[in-house]
């Protein structure tokens, strides 16, 4: 074979294998063979050949030493220097090389290289003879050390050293702008001093973006790379070049394609950009620079369709009209022409265009096929006369347009047809019918609201949860002049309308404020329904007005309809038996006359029933009700003192149930009774497991009620400016919004005497930012400020949202600047902590402070006096709003009970726990029920899981008691306070604790699961008040006192199983009480233990 065909075989060999390396980096699929650029393709392929020769040298010579020639040849290597690898110096060679001038060596070198033609070939030769030589001893030859052997003069052993630390592509781009000083060229191309890459430097350089040094200055910006940056490839720097070539020829500055590189580099398109580029020359419109500048790669980005809608369609002409069409612009589909060339037609301007852009897009659908033209037209026209701006707010009117005729006639008849009420009322478009939104807008009447807000709230909470009828009835019954008593009236109306005429006609009650004074100061009211006002219902009414308790009417009621449905069908049979329509009608008119025959006879005797069982029917009870009165009062007899007992935790414990006793049993632990049958071996005979503690006969608890009464409406801009301080907050602790949130910190809104929350919304935003490190302040952050800002007037929950924000201001917050805000102060630098803290309380107020973040540090501390006492005073007047209940109805006296009776078990299905059915856990000594009762109500109230057993991490033998489950009754949590039930539960357990000296008082981590409770607002206490305020327990000192921790749990590591031994493993427990005496005793023992070791 000739050295020409041999070399051709050679450099073909190379060139398949360097392709498939530029395939391996490339950063998207490549089709060499579509490219048009031959020119192009053939020098990176050149390129790429080279670098595999030169990696493969030893490889190729070994294979066959006549390769050398074509190796040569490839790399420009000339015949007069070796290509074998030489063998290594002996000592004193490389000792000797050392006592050499690092300038004759450096000389040397480039002599040497210089002979070379391709950067491979001078790459190989110095990694493989010349790095030795060089006594700077550089890491790798890269091209910033090939252009300074190469062009460069000589450099000092220091700067010699350097060259391989410097970027390549920032090192060539510096030298083609004209900086030859080496101290120069280390500064822009040191590692880390820009942002922007090298090769994408170079590529600005080389396309004359960049013309000189000073011009450097507009790289200096970060690049927008993806998670994992690609390489970039020489097709990549091409891409890149037509898009930088295409912008320069259509006018933009060389200024703003310097920052082409802060988009995204897979998106540049060139082709579609020409494309682009073309259709905005063609339109007319600004020059390219102008739209460069407001859009940037929505130029590159968008679709050609989306730009020909914008511009030919739309009519967008200047850069600012372009600018506010963005979003149209980057949509993944063409918008409809139909829809917009409708709106042009009523008088839409592209501004107006650009505002109704979402809704534009969101009703983006083929052209003819069901855009609502007719709605749009019917929005902007009389009388509602929406501007374009309201009519691009409407998308869920155009979204559902069907039925918007009918509703917008409903609002315009009732004096809501102006703009800002349409658009109000658009929240209940798809929530209420047309029919619906009449019905409450007249029960609203002549009632004003102070906004359309509260009013749209107001109609949708009634439309899904109440009736008309029983408003109807009040306001035709009570004088009702103001919108509030509407909304007040919300509590008492869900009573239903039977309820409503009890109270003004039996009852006298004929005036608004008489009701709501029945509602406050009534007990048991959550589960209150009548609607039906009848003898029957009346007289169980009269028994719970008089008591004052009406958990039970609701069952009551039940028990004696199904009681009369009971003899009716014994007496008639079922209605399905009849054989015809007219016998049906017969029947209903015969069992009608019959039920109320049986009412009649039942009737003189519910009072006394109701006396003797202190308001609690059962249905064994009432079917002896027809019996004698001797056989009735056996009954009695036999049921009350039952009851009695099962209400103190305790109840039957033989091993067969009596049918009046599984009733009873079901009626107060809410459990069906064929649960109750057939689990009650299961769980009978362990009572004689709690004989070894010393327990007493009910531990008395006490609840706070939730249910305050109102008489004003609150502060609303105020909790609003709690959300605006949370948005404030954000924003400082975000770099990029810094200035911006800056700007709406005024020190003189500090010192204005008529200041409140929302005057003093920015300086509590920047106090929320210093403390936002602490994990109760984020998770007041992230939900808590906005669920309280949220809750309506009136609401159930409002009071004790004001108490939390209490808590939030005088101690949450005041700790966790503590101990947060020395490390907020560090984020600033002195020049940034200055302006913030002149912005905050003024310059007069920072004298003592020296450097700026010590200003701040000063600052915040001002501000935090200042603004908390006015949050403080603030609150206290809210606070105010609320009347004051009497003593007694302030909080629900109940009776707590530990349990082993067989019936107690049963209270885990009142609560509805997952382990309701599991009597493996009720069989283990260390486990038992608290149960909770209403002794007035005659009614579970709560209850909790507790466990008895040693913790070897505080004492090795003692026993400890840890509580979990807190499950108050869904009727008892929705009207007391959280705070108040979880507190009772662990005052009676630290009193048990006390009184048979156990070790400590626990509960577990729930560890993801329901542990801790079902209700989850009991679940976020725990987590919020106890969890996250946690701390590592540490050894008690001596002579401490009983340890209670209650505020700050101690977390201790140790082993627990929440369910049966061996299941549902805890591996942390959170301590908040402790006998310090007992621990410490145990201390001392495992200390000499220690030592004797």
């Amino acid at each position: 074979m000739s050295d020409q065909s041999g070399y051709r075989a050679f450099r073909t060999h190379a060139l398949e294998q360097g392709r498939d390396a530029v395939k391996r980096l490339a950063i998207s699929d490549y089709d060499e063979s579509s490219d048009v650029h031959s020119r192009f393709t053939q020098r990176i392929a050149l390129r790429a050949a080279r670098r595999w020769v030169q990696n493969n040298v030893s490889e190729l010579l070994a294979e066959d030493p006549g390769k050398a020639i074509h190796i040569r040849r490839m790399l420009g290597i000339p015949a007069s220097h070796s290509l074998v690898r030489p063998e290594p110096w002996p000592w004193y060679g490389k000792f000797g090389i050392f006592l050499i001038p690092h300038l004759l060596t450096w000389q040397y070198t480039r002599r040497q290289l210089a002979k070379t033609r391709t950067y491979e070939g001078r790459s190989y030769l110095y990694e493989t003879f010349y790095d030795r030589v060089v006594t700077c001893r550089l890491n790798r030859y890269t091209p910033a050390v090939d252009q300074a052997i190469q062009g460069m003069p000589l450099l000092s052993y220091e700067r010699a050293r350097q060259l391989d630390r410097l970027d390549a592509g920032w090192f060539m781009a510096v030298r083609k702008v004209g900086v030859e000083s080496f101290a120069r060229i280390e500064h822009y191309a040191r590692y880390g001093s820009f942002r922007l890459k090298g090769p994408l430097a170079n590529l600005l350089v080389l396309t004359n973006v960049v013309q000189t040094e000073s011009e450097l200055a507009w790289l200096d910006y970060q690049m927008k790379e993806r998670y994992h940056a690609p390489e970039i490839t020489p097709e990549a720097l091409r891409t890149f070049k037509q898009a930088i070539d295409l912008l320069l020829a259509n006018g933009v500055k060389r200024k703003q394609v310097a920052g082409i590189f802060r988009h995204d580099l897979d998106a540049i398109d060139p082709d579609r950009l020409q494309v682009n580029l073309q259709l905005i020359v063609a339109s007319g419109t600004a020059g390219a620079d102008a739209v460069y500048e407001v859009i940037g790669e929505s130029l590159w980005r968008a679709s050609s369709a989306n730009w020909a809608f914008v511009l030919d369609v739309v009519k967008a002409h200047s850069a600012d009209q372009i600018q506010h069409c963005k979003r149209m612009l980057d949509h993944y589909c063409e918008p409809s022409s139909l829809l917009v060339e409708h709106l042009i037609a009523l008088g839409a301007s592209v501004e107006d265009l650009a505002h109704c852009q979402t809704l534009i897009l969101e009703l983006n659908k083929k052209e003819g096929e069901g855009e609502p033209l007719a709605e749009i037209a019917l929005l902007a026209g009389a009388p509602y006369c929406l501007s374009f701006e309201q009519i691009g707010q409407c998308r869920t009117y155009l979204a559902r347009p069907g039925s918007l005729q009918e509703y917008l006639a409903v609002l315009e008849r009732h004096g809501y047809g102006y703009p800002e009420a349409v658009l109000g009322f658009q929240r209940a478009y798809t929530v209420i019918g047309v029919q619906s939104l009449e019905t409450w807008l007249v029960i609203k009447g002549h009632r004003k609201p102070r906004k359309e807000r509260e009013l749209v709230d107001w109609i949708i909470r009634c439309a899904g949860t109440l009736a008309a009828q029983p408003y109807h009835y009040l306001l035709t019954a009570v004088p009702m002049p103001e919108f509030s008593h509407l909304c007040q009236a919300e509590r008492v109306v869900r009573f239903g309308l039977g309820t409503l005429q009890y109270l003004v006609e039996n009852k006298g009650l004929n005036s608004f404020k008489a009701i709501m004074d029945w509602y406050y100061k009534a007990r048991g009211v959550h589960t209150l329904c009548c609607w039906d006002l009848n003898s029957t219902s009346r007289v169980l009414l009269d028994d719970a007005f008089r008591r004052n308790h009406f958990a039970a009417f609701t069952e009551n009621l039940s028990c004696v309809i199904r009681a009369i449905d009971d003899r009716v069908v014994t007496d008639l049979g079922y209605r399905h038996q009849q054989p015809d329509d007219a016998a049906r009608e017969r029947y209903d008119e015969r069992r009608e006359v019959l039920a109320q025959a049986e009412s009649l006879k039942l009737l003189p005797r519910l009072p006394a029933i109701l006396n003797q069982t202190g308001g609690v029917l059962l249905p064994s009870m009432i079917r002896h009700a027809w019996s004698s009165a001797e056989q009735l009062q056996e009954q009695m007899d036999a049921l009350v003192p039952l009851v009695e007992d099962l209400l103190m935790g305790r109840g039957p414990s033989g091993a067969e149930l009596q049918p009046q006793e599984v009733e009873a049993i079901s009626m107060i632990y809410k459990a069906d009774s064929h649960s109750v049958r057939s689990q009650w071996k299961n769980v009978l005979g362990f009572e004689s497991q709690m004989a070894g503690l010393t327990l007493w006969d009910g531990y008395p608890m006490r609840w706070a009620r939730s249910i305050r009464r109102m008489e004003k409406r609150l502060e609303r801009s105020s909790l609003q400016a709690l959300v605006q301080a949370k948005t404030i907050s954000a924003k400082i602790c975000s770099k990029r919004d810094f200035t911006d949130a800056c700007q709406a910190i005024r020190s003189k809104r500090l010192y204005d005497k008529s200041r409140d929350p929302q005057s003093v919304a920015a300086h509590l935003g920047v106090l929320f930012a210093a403390s936002r490190e602490d994990s109760l302040i984020g998770s007041w952050l992230e939900t808590d400020l906005g669920q309280i800002a949220a809750l309506e007037d009136f609401s159930i929950d409002i009071s004790e949202g004001l108490e939390q924000l209490d808590t939030l201001f005088t101690s949450t917050l005041p700790d966790a600047l503590e101990a947060h805000m020395p490390a907020f102060v560090m984020n600033f630098n002195d020049e940034q902590a200055d302006s913030l803290a002149k912005r905050m309380v003024g310059e007069a107020n920072l004298a003592g402070a020296q450097t700026g973040r010590g200003r701040l540090q000063a600052a915040v501390r001002h501000t935090q006096t200042i603004v908390l006492a006015t949050c403080a005073c603030w609150l206290k007047r809210e606070q105010g709003k609320f009347t004051a209940m009497p003593a007694n109805d302030e909080v629900t006296e109940l009776q707590a009970f530990v349990s082993k009776y067989p019936a107690a078990f049963f209270a885990r299905q009142a609560a509805n726990l997952c382990t309701r059915d599991d009597t493996d856990m009720w069989k283990e000594e260390r486990h038992a029920h608290m149960v909770v009762f209403d002794p007035v109500q005659r009614r579970l109230a709560g209850m909790a899981m507790i466990y008895f057993e040693s913790i070897p991490a505080l004492h090795p033998t003692k026993r400890c008691l840890i509580v979990r489950a807190i499950n108050p009754m869904d009727e008892m949590l929705a009207t007391h306070t959280v705070h108040s039930i979880v507190n009772a539960f662990f005052d009676v357990a630290v009193s048990i604790a006390q009184e048979n000296e156990l070790a400590a008082v626990l509960f577990p981590n729930p560890g993801g699961m329901h542990l801790l409770s079902n209700q989850s607002t009991v679940e976020n206490y725990f987590k919020k008040h106890l969890i996250e305020r946690a701390e590592p327990y540490r050894q008690i000192e001596p002579g401490a006192s009983a340890a209670h921790w209650r505020t700050r749990p101690r977390r201790l590591n140790t082993r627990f199983y929440a369910y049966a031994q061996g299941q549902q493993q805890v591996s942390e427990l959170y301590v908040v009480w402790a006998n310090s005496q007992i621990i410490l005793t145990a201390q001392k023992r495992r200390s000499v233990e220690y030592i004797d070791l």
